[in-house]
């Protein structure tokens, strides 16, 4: 992990940026201490929007339907939480 001065990191930081996309880290350091890290997210973070919907619709179709109490409709609760 290379280390950069705070001014530094904020004359260069599209460089910079490209390099992290390009798989390096940088810690950033401000008066010669380290203040923080910079790195690439990860896959998880570049999920397409296909993905995405993918998940949902496996969460929608997997999703157990509540049964509610004797008596008792969703549009009921909804009225009476808004009581």
């Amino acid at each position: 992990m290379e280390t950069i001065g705070l001014f530094e990191a904020k004359t260069h930081l599209s460089a910079i940026i490209e390099k992290v996309r390009n798989g390096e880290s940088f810690t950033i350091t401000h008066r010669g201490k380290p203040v923080a890290e910079l790195r690439g997210c990860g896959e998880d973070h570049k999920k397409t929007r296909q993905t995405k919907r993918a998940e949902a619709l496996h969460y929608f179709r997997h999703f157990e339907r509540v049964k509610l109490p004797k008596g008792y409709t969703l549009k009921s609760m909804i009225e009476e939480g808004r009581q």
